[in-house]
């Protein structure tokens, strides 16, 4: 059971659920008539699974994107949950997940309608002895493709090895598999115009007119037509067009988007229409006047140039705020942005107010948000600690309170529309 349970918590993520549903209005316009596949990895990239995933099936979402077997597992108990609590297409949403270890329960993911993305063809015995025990309710799989990544999924030489052996299967082993879909992932989708992205396209592209001529010659795998392409991450969706000679024809898979960040270093998610969807919130815990030559945190690497007054603020590197970033990060109190100073600790950071300020113990402390009000934002976070809005975002620890604004699930919004 997390802290948080035990009472309240001095840091605070507030989940903003209508900039979710802003963000997905957004991805759905790119993508045209394809599906969007939202990805609630990671804890849904550090919103909190439980707090997106009914957000999404109300929003009409019926696939969701998982990277771990465990993730995929909380999403389709959180689904039943749903189901049975009345969210409606919640007993319709089929979950996927793509990274798993050799081995893996697949007959057990099969019973639960969690399709699988096979990376490995060493991973086909294990297929095989699923679908002798999935019969009445096949295991789905997507093949992923290694398209210049370099990562997981299938190369050339090893995609054609597996459909050679899946061809030589038994009946009784065909009956309890199906291939309904087809991934790759992009390598640099965030510089658009890349040729490498061109590159990418080209191979999978291949890959997939080859697989379709295996289901063409064995229709009870899977047909051709109703294969799932998906190759779109956030940077694609959001920048390469929609029909049916792009890599957005059948599905985008689309992860940071859905958050309402950007996935471009030079873009702000206001400019591509996204709301981001975190804002973190803390408070102001201690005051104190130090004089010229008093120094702050652990290792002494600032010390004060003149006569100041320190804030001590709740929140720190277990709370997911990078230690990199000591001494350049700034936070939001009353309207002002003020210097982080000194090394970024565990549980706390030191705040530069100044004498003249008006700072007060128990002020509230925006450390990021979607930065409209002068905020910092996650972005600027991931530039002060030498990274990038992903981590921080997914970074935020246990100890923080996720709590839920905007429109609740099932309730009407102004045109008295759930959905």
């Amino acid at each position: 059971m997390p802290t948080t349970a035990y009472g309240p918590s001095l840091l605070k993520a507030l989940i903003d659920r209508d900039a979710i549903r802003t963000n997905l209005a957004v991805l759905r316009e790119h993508a045209g008539e394809a599906d969007v596949i939202p990805v609630v990895k990671a804890d849904a990239y550090g919103h909190g699974i439980t707090n997106v995933v009914p957000v999404l099936v109300e929003a009409g979402i019926r696939r969701i994107g998982t990277a771990t077997v465990p993730e995929a597992l909380q999403v389709r108990d959180l689904l039943e949950r749903l189901a049975a609590e009345g969210l409606e297409g919640a007993a319709d949403t089929v979950v996927l997940c793509w990274l798993m270890p050799i081995g893996v329960d697949f007959a057990g993911l099969a019973q639960k309608n969690i399709e699988v993305g096979i990376s490995a063809a060493e991973q086909l015995p294990f297929i095989v002895e699923a679908a002798r025990k999935s019969t009445d309710n096949p295991l789905r799989i997507h093949i992923k493709i290694d398209s210049g990544l370099g990562r997981g999924g299938m190369t050339e030489r090893q995609f054609d090895g597996f459909l050679r052996e899946v061809a030589q299967l038994d009946d009784d082993v065909r009956s309890g598999l199906k291939i309904v879909g087809a991934m790759t992932h992009l390598a640099v989708a965030d510089e658009p115009g890349s040729e490498f992205t061109d590159h990418q396209y080209s191979i999978f592209t291949e890959e997939i007119s080859k697989l379709r001529g295996f289901l063409l010659s064995q229709p009870d795998l899977g047909h051709p037509d109703e294969l799932i392409v998906h190759a779109s991450n956030s940077p694609a969706a959001l920048t390469i067009g929609t029909g049916p000679d792009t890599l957005t024809a059948h599905a985008v898979r689309t992860g940071l988007a859905v958050y309402g960040l950007s996935p471009f270093a030079g873009s702000t998610p206001e400019s591509l229409g996204l709301r981001p969807a975190m804002m973190l919130k803390s408070q102001v815990i201690a005051l104190k006047d130090v004089a010229r030559g008093s120094h702050a945190s652990y290792g002494l690497t600032y010390t004060c140039e003149a006569d100041t007054r320190f804030a001590l603020v709740a929140g720190g590197y277990a709370d997911g705020l990078p230690r990199s970033a000591s001494n350049a990060a700034r936070v939001f109190i009353g309207g002002r942005q003020y210097r982080q100073v000194g090394r970024i600790a565990m549980d706390q950071i030191v705040v530069e107010v100044g004498l003249d300020s008006d700072v007060s113990i128990g002020d509230e402390v925006t450390i990021f948000g979607p930065g409209d009000s002068g905020e910092p934002t996650a972005a600027d976070w991931g530039a002060w600690g030498g990274t990038i809005n992903y981590e921080i975002v997914t970074g935020i620890g246990s100890r923080v309170e996720r709590v839920l604004t905007g429109r609740a699930v099932g309730e009407p919004n102004e045109a008295g529309e759930t959905a």
